[in-house]
């Protein structure tokens, strides 16, 4: 068990359990940062739907299309050690992924390498992005970060056109559980020229019969990580926040992140409801992310805009 906390890359879900799902997202820019693909492997375990799936979301000369690709639970193939998913033709591993897809017609083929993952800080406190939480047992949703920032190789046949990643960047985290939050803020960016990296997120956690508000959030300068988090005595301050414009302030000891985001090429993704992938969400996967970072003890003053990230709002 202890294993599972600290690897959040590894499966977290028994397949013979009814009523669970498990996905991996791996979000994958290419060097010109015009083209944007991230990839969901995953499964449900709900009775009469048993299944294992591939969504994808794309955005490519400023089209943007996604999509759901259905298998055979069956189909679903798990190594430990090394890791590695295997869903049909495809597999996702530690060190690439290998992607042959069909969804009616639509064709996304080939493989991408991946360089040394940056993780995040971990602790007996804090064993993942989670912190204490990720020991409460049957939560509804567990989050993890498995590489906030890695460079890519290798090249996609989408349509019959080559898209070369070769030195662009990649980013991977998971969900496991039976149903993600009603309400809830999420953000990813690593395509800053400095080499920070950012993630935030901001629910309403249902546990036990009711729900409470908290939020986690990581901002990485490329050498230091910077956490923030309600379990680490952090605070936040949603100054603006609609489905496309986000203006948000956090803060945790003398250390202050201030962000906005504007949310550009939107398309529909899958989310689980008791297990069930039957909810429609909306993932914007070109936002323009803004961010300032200030830590009065020593001075530091970051400032930075990016492009493309990622951001989801649902439920408010």
């Amino acid at each position: 068990m202890l294993k599972k906390i600290h690897n959040p890359i590894l499966k977290q879900v028994n397949t013979r359990k009814a009523g669970f799902f498990e996905g991996w997202y791996f979000k994958q820019v290419s060097l010109s940062e015009d083209v944007v693909v991230s990839f969901i492997p995953g499964y449900s375990t709900v009775e009469g739907d048993q299944h294992a799936f591939i969504q994808y979301i794309l955005v490519k000369n400023n089209v943007v299309k996604s999509g759901y690709v259905r298998y055979p639970l069956s189909d679903f193939l798990y190594v430990e050690d090394p890791f590695k998913v295997e869903i049909g033709a495809c597999v996702f591993s530690k060190d690439n992924i290998v992607v042959d897809i069909d969804d009616a017609g639509f064709k996304i083929k080939g493989s991408i390498g991946f360089s040394e993952f940056l993780d995040i800080k971990k602790s007996a406190y804090a064993p993942s992005i989670m912190g204490p939480f990720a020991y409460i047992p049957r939560m509804e949703c567990y989050h993890g970060l498995v590489s906030m920032r890695h460079e890519l190789s290798g090249s996609l046949f989408i349509e019959g056109e080559n898209v070369v990643f070769e030195g662009g960047l990649g980013y991977i985290e998971k969900d496991w559980g039976r149903s993600f939050p009603e309400k809830y803020i999420w953000l990813q960016c690593n395509s800053f020229k400095s080499g920070s990296s950012l993630f935030l997120s901001i629910a309403d956690i249902p546990f036990a019969g009711f729900s409470f508000g908290g939020f986690i959030a990581i901002f990485h300068d490329g050498k230091k990580e910077y956490r923030f988090g309600s379990y680490l005595n952090g605070g936040y301050k949603i100054i603006t926040l609609t489905d496309e414009l986000l203006e948000v302030e956090l803060w945790r000891g003398p250390i202050r992140l201030y962000l906005k985001v504007s949310a550009r090429g939107t398309n529909s993704l899958i989310a689980p409801v008791g297990g069930r992938m039957s909810l429609v969400i909306k993932e914007a996967v070109s936002a323009v992310v803004e961010y300032s970072f200030v830590n009065k003890k020593t001075g530091d003053v970051f400032e930075e805009l990016g492009w493309p990230g990622s951001f989801e709002v649902v439920g408010y």
